[in-house]
């Protein structure tokens, strides 16, 4: 049933408007204005003002009749007691919920908690009693606890000859010590196994080395950091050196042939069996046989003594090694025009002074001619410089070579000087080639001048680049080049470029000078274009890279500048026109 019109007088003025605690309208003010909009039909009253002023509204009281109240019925829902209530105006249904106590739960006790509670003892301690043998206690509500003796007999046990022996029970007690029946002794000396060492005696000092390849002992600190650092793997692939033999793979068959008298491998049972027969005994006589031309004294020699060789006399033949003759063949440098022809070279006999002084033959043809000029020629006698190397047409292999040995020769491996005339008019070095053999050839590919003037007219104008592989080139020629797109962003490329200065730095100032330079550096080419403009090496080689990559870059960018540029001055002029 609605309540009673609930008319509230205007709050004394002692009431704060606004409450200090909360910062809002205070309740008592909160109440006044509450009621004069319910007064006023909150917002729905035909009232008028007028009719206010002489008394409030009649209330409505047909808000329900209540004809019945059901009984109350009990819940055990939610963690607290807790209550509800269902058609409030008619008939009215109340639920109390009220769960099982618990350590989470305010609520009723259950039967078995109230047993388990009232089970549990009352009362104070009256009486502590101790275990024979064991503990001992003084009885009472405030006994001493105290461990039971006469167990073991206090004293001292034992010495530096005898040992004691002591007997302990199931709980934990000493129940007897005596000494051992036949003393210990005293250690009299004392010694080591290996890698254990001992100095001996009775006071021994025990030590270990430290181990290496050949000597066993304690692992050092070092050696333990080494070999933790070992990698660990899995074994990909075993192979096999003869006479073991490996099939390869990360789980190979192993195998060895059996040995025989051409094949390396192991010993059978057979064999052994067969060499483990063979007599044995001492030599009892040793003589010797020597070619001709040597005589031996002492042969032979049945308990001891020295076999002695000497020359017969007899000339040692040439198809050992000799000159097939027993007179000399010359003193110094000068060869007898007698003397015997050696298998290998021929030497001849100087006649005038066009002829040829030295030719060293081979399989009858020449292979060195050496004429009275001085000049040598290397597979021909048309000898037409100081070096004249020639090779038979077809044959592919390495006309001239010259090396220096690292480490054990600091000269010049080739050395081209000039000293007949001006630089510029002489040639220190030309490579000459007629790939097709015709009468316009050979025509020069390659030159060097005194005057340090390096000349390659197979290339065309431009400037020379290296590739990855070392080949040198000029050429730009659009006809033998593929297309195969152009960079995307170049801005970008061109705004990650480093540019500086530079020096060499002390290991290769030396080679490529001191100066300092400005330009670029490979790695950073690399990673701000790509490979295209600087190819990572080979293991071992230096960086570099390409000029015009980075040309072309620059260019695209400056392109897309100039675009923006006129784009910008068409627009600005567009803006003035108007």
């Amino acid at each position: 049933m609605p309540s009673p019109m609930n008319v509230t007088n205007i709050p004394s003025s002692r009431v704060d408007f606004i409450d200090p605690r909360t910062g809002l309208m205070s309740r008592e003010w909160y109440r006044f204005f509450l009621n004069l909009f319910t007064l006023t039909g909150s917002g729905n009253n035909q009232t008028s003002l007028d009719e206010l002023q002489l008394s409030p509204p009649a209330v409505n009281t047909t808000g329900g009749t209540v004809t019945s109240v059901a009984a109350l019925t009990l819940g055990t829902s939610g963690t607290d007691v807790s209550s509800t209530v269902a058609n409030s105006t008619t008939t009215p249904v109340i639920t109390l919920n009220l769960p099982t106590a618990s350590a989470t739960n305010r609520g009723a006790l259950s039967a078995t908690d109230w047993t388990t509670f009232n089970n549990k003892g009352t009362g104070s301690v009256t009486s502590v009693s101790g275990t024979t043998d064991r503990v001992t206690s003084t009885g009472g509500a405030t006994p001493v606890i105290d461990l039971a003796s006469g167990i073991a007999t206090p004293g001292t046990t034992g010495s530096a000859t005898l040992v004691p022996v002591v007997t302990i029970d199931t709980y934990g007690r000493v129940t007897s010590i005596t000494t051992a029946a036949n003393p210990q002794g005293t250690v009299t000396s004392v010694t080591g196994t290996a890698p254990v060492v001992s100095s001996g005696g009775a006071t021994p000092a025990i030590s270990m080395a430290a181990a290496n390849t050949t000597t066993s002992g304690y692992l050092t600190s070092t050696d333990w950091n080494t070999f933790n650092s070992k990698g660990s793997g899995t074994v990909t692939s075993v192979t096999g050196t003869a006479p073991v033999v490996s099939s390869g793979g990360a789980t190979p068959a192993i195998s060895m042939a059996a040995a025989t008298s051409s094949v390396n491998g192991y010993l059978t049972s057979t064999d052994w069996s067969t060499f483990n027969s063979k007599g044995s005994g001492s030599v009892t006589s040793v003589a010797a046989t020597v070619p001709s031309f040597l005589s031996v004294a002492g042969s032979p020699i049945t308990t001891s003594g020295t076999l002695a060789l000497t020359y017969s006399g007899t000339a040692l033949p040439v198809a050992n090694g000799g000159t097939g003759v027993t007179t000399s063949t010359g003193t110094t440098n000068v060869v007898l025009s007698n003397s015997p022809t050696i298998v290998t070279p021929t030497i001849n006999a100087i006649t005038s002074a066009s002829a040829t002084a030295l030719t060293l033959q081979s399989a009858g043809a020449t292979a060195i001619t050496a004429n009275t000029s001085q000049n040598v020629g290397v597979g021909t006698s048309a000898i037409t410089a100081k070096l004249h190397a020639y090779a038979t047409s077809g044959t592919t292999l390495t006309i001239g070579r010259f090396e220096a040995a690292i480490g054990s020769y600091t000269g010049t491996s080739l050395i081209a000087a000039n000293t007949l005339g001006p630089s510029s008019a002489y040639n220190l070095f030309s490579c000459l080639a007629d790939s097709d053999g015709d009468a316009g050839g050979p025509f020069t590919e390659f030159l060097v001048r005194g005057d340090g003037i390096v000349s390659m007219p197979a290339y065309g104008a431009g400037a020379a680049t290296f590739s990855a592989a070392g080949v040198i080139s000029s050429v730009s020629d659009e006809t033998w080049k593929i297309k195969d797109g152009v960079p995307v962003d170049t801005d970008s490329m061109l705004k990650k470029l480093e540019p500086g200065y530079w020096y060499y730095n002390d290991e290769k100032k030396e080679t490529f000078g001191a100066d300092r330079q400005l330009g670029f550096y490979a790695q950073n080419v690399n990673a701000a274009i790509g490979p295209e403009a600087a190819p990572i090496p080979e293991k071992g080689k230096p960086w570099g890279y390409h000029d015009r990559s980075v040309l072309a870059v620059t260019v695209m960018s400056l392109q897309k500048a100039l675009a923006t540029i006129e784009s910008l001055t068409a627009r600005i002029a567009a803006l003035e026109s108007k």
